[in-house]
């Protein structure tokens, strides 16, 4: 149940082609507020630069390389626990989607966790997850993805194999560890050294790995892997199925902290 406002500026041209119309077109100004009545937290985007739209005549879309700015917003009319008001950045190379299939590289910087503890804010925990289970900080994360996998049950004849990789790393700020409340509640700075989480797909099969480096917050690494099934008839999506083995290595040292 989402809403969006929408405003585009652009220049652009029809091309008569064997195969039927194809579409040019240059992107000068976009910008997108949306909202949902389901959830807390919109967002604002806006555009950066002037991207190149092509739209083929088989239904095939190019979107050559831009940046977006992204900022989030209330929602509705329940207010928000306290969060990151600078917007984060992504910017991508050329972008392809053609005959279910996507290509796509890019990055993202200035992701920050107190977004996410806004997102999952509801009646219940209107401080968030985050803050009920006694974690703050100013943490931004950088991410990069580089993605070139079917996301429909046909997708073109020439495709190569799916693959793909998403990397979230920490840029900046740290984590505070609360205990207690009132005038007797203490906060341990977590000192976090280092937060990388990568997932990693080759066909079907999916990696991840976790590394936690900090001073007081322990250390912690883990690597697993499972395997996706791909889009089908039967599944247009991809699917993480039940009966999907999961194997892996978990190694943590991690202090008492009146958390954990």
């Amino acid at each position: 149940d989402w809403q969006a406002d929408t405003h585009a500026r652009a220049d652009g041209t029809l091309n008569p082609t064997p195969g039927g119309l194809a579409a040019t077109a240059q992107l000068y100004e976009v910008r997108i507020q949306a909202r949902s009545s389901q959830y807390p937290l919109g967002v604002r985007a806006e555009l950066n630069g002037t991207p190149t739209l092509t739209l083929a005549a088989d239904g095939g879309v190019n979107l050559g390389p831009g940046q977006l700015q992204v900022t989030p917003s209330a929602s509705g009319p329940r207010a928000l626990p306290p969060m990151a008001s600078q917007p984060a950045m992504l910017a991508w190379d050329t972008t392809r989607w053609h005959q279910g299939h996507l290509s796509s590289r890019g990055q993202v910087r200035g992701l920050a966790l107190s977004w996410v503890n806004a997102a999952l804010a509801d009646d219940t925990t209107p401080e968030g997850p985050l803050r009920r289970s006694g974690l703050e900080g100013d943490l931004l994360f950088d991410g990069l993805w580089d993605l070139d996998l079917p996301l429909t049950a046909a997708p073109r004849p020439s495709a190569g194999p799916a693959r793909g990789q998403l990397t979230l790393t920490h840029r900046t700020g740290d984590l505070t560890l609360v205990t207690g409340s009132g005038p007797r509640a203490e906060r341990v700075p977590a000192g976090l050294r280092e937060a990388t989480l990568t997932l990693g797909l080759d066909r079907e099969r999916l990696n991840g790995r976790l590394r936690w480096q900090s001073d007081n917050a322990g250390q912690a690494q883990a690597d697993v892997s499972t395997t996706l099934l791909p889009p089908s008839p039967q599944q247009p999506q991809w699917a993480w199925p039940e009966q999907a083995p999961l194997a892996g290595q978990i190694q943590a040292d991690l202090p008492q902290v009146g958390l954990w």
